[in-house]
């Protein structure tokens, strides 16, 4: 996969230690670096699967959720520090934050990410749509304001749901939705603003339409983008907020039209303009809303997103340079010019879906499934083989299951399980095919929650 010219630099540049709470974000490139190492805090099947497969893996078996806490652990200090053969290590992490470049600084790591400062200015959901007006990117009507005990009357005016409207209210942070709501009354409405006196939030019209995320890349190279992936959201048995994400479909937004497209990949160079301006380099990720012909942007997370580890296994099977080993190259200061970087493909068929704790307290998995490659038969799961992700040259009726292991306690919002195939699994907006729906119920039988 790699040229020449490539891993006699990377040979150069040191080892790289992709840190994580969860092995599943770092996976991607395990099998093509020569020197990669994944630290993560949990354990899990997929550890030992990787480690069988030749994967350098080293796992706390820690109870932690944080990139950050996982990287300023005594023993990934050592680790580290033990592996790096007298060389500068390189630490990549899927989201940036100031702990972390504090640690890489204190230990002489060099960091493979931005600057923490750039990625909370622009993932903050208000702000974040000051900056969108500011580019003229469409966006949906908002308004941004500050919850106080003097202005609730004044906040309580604002919505009109008398025509059966409904409002996004977000705030600055958070994972999987639970910072996002979608307020259809005005009872709703006055519940959030009474439980988040002295918050700013975002009141913005709700869009009607299917939600796209794109994998982008920006650099010396200009900028790369994927194609539209529909994001699985108002499935509350994956996920309990209701504008909350539970997974990916490839395939559906082939459909689009090219003028769509075309509208989406203009406006996303509007934004990766703006970030190239002010230093940004490598991945981030866009949200749109679609509906026929309009689009709105919902959502900027410069960092590297959930959808790259499946994204980075098909450009690989593709024989294309994946993203993620670009934003890897560009932060070692790699010469791009004597290497030709051909636009990724828009036509993957591939999708995944996301179990998460859907409760309000964390749950313990009593009873799970092992990690590997099943196909149904007979309306029952029958495991086929061991494997950490999917598979190229999986047969068309398999799919790929990695389950948390049993006695590991979940968070509310946390995942617990993915499923994927090499297919699209919607038959319309908010419709699983059959195919997938019995593949799902058979999986969500077989694991027990306590």
């Amino acid at each position: 996969m790699l040229n020449e010219k490539i891993n006699d630099f990377l040979k150069e540049s040191g080892p790289i230690f992709f840190v994580t709470p969860s092995i599943g974000r770092a996976i991607g490139l395990e099998k093509e670096l020569l020197d990669f190492h994944i630290v993560c805090a949990q354990k899990s099947d997929s550890v030992e699967l990787l480690r069988k497969a030749g994967v350098k893996v080293f796992c706390l078996e820690k109870d932690i959720k944080n990139s950050g806490k996982v990287l300023a652990d005594a023993q990934t200090i050592d680790y580290i520090k033990n592996n790096s053969a007298g060389k500068k290590a390189n630490i990549i992490t899927f989201k940036p934050s100031p702990m972390i470049e504090k640690i890489c600084e204190k230990n002489d790591f060099r960091y493979l990410g931005n600057n923490s400062v750039i990625n909370r200015g622009w993932e903050d959901k208000v702000r974040f749509a000051e900056i969108t007006a500011e580019l003229g990117v469409p966006n949906a009507n908002s308004k941004v304001l500050k919850i106080g005990e003097e202005n609730l009357q004044i906040l309580k005016d604002l919505p009109d749901f008398s025509t059966g409207k409904k409002y996004v209210i977000q705030f600055s942070r958070g994972y999987s939705g639970n910072s996002t709501f979608l307020v259809k009354n005005f009872g709703e409405f006055e519940e959030i603003l009474k439980n988040n006196i002295g918050r700013k939030i975002k009141i913005a019209d709700f869009k009607e339409g299917d939600t796209y995320t794109f994998d982008v890349c920006v650099g010396e190279f200009g900028t790369l983008i994927s194609q539209p992936i529909l994001q699985l959201t108002g499935f509350s048995e994956f996920n309990k907020n209701t504008l909350g994400t539970c997974g990916n479909d490839f395939a559906y937004g082939k459909n689009l039209s090219i003028e769509t497209k075309n509208n989406l990949s203009l406006n996303i160079k509007k934004v990766t303009t703006r970030l190239l301006e002010i230093g940004y380099r490598g991945i981030l990720g866009f949200d749109f809303v679609v509906k026929e012909n309009e689009v709105n942007l919902i959502e900027v997370n410069p960092r590297l997103v959930g959808s790259i580890p499946v994204f980075t296994k098909l450009q690989l099977i593709a024989d294309e340079m994946p993203f993620l080993l670009l934003h890897i190259l560009s932060f070692l200061d790699f010469d791009f010019k004597e290497i030709e970087i051909k636009e990724p493909k828009q036509n993957f068929e591939f999708s995944q879906v996301i179990l998460r704790n859907t409760g309000n307290e964390p749950v313990k998995i009593a009873k799970s499934i092992p990690s590997g490659i099943y196909k149904l038969n007979d309306g029952k799961i029958i495991f086929q083989r061991e494997a950490y992700f999917a598979e190229n040259g999986m047969a068309q009726d398999e799919f790929f299951i990695d389950c948390a292991s049993e006695g590991e306690l979940i968070d509310p919002d946390m995942e617990y399980a993915n499923i994927q195939v090499f297919c699209g699994i919607m038959k319309a907006s908010g419709i699983f095919k059959e195919d997938f729906v019995r593949i799902k119920e058979e999986i969500l039988k077989k694991m027990v929650l306590v």
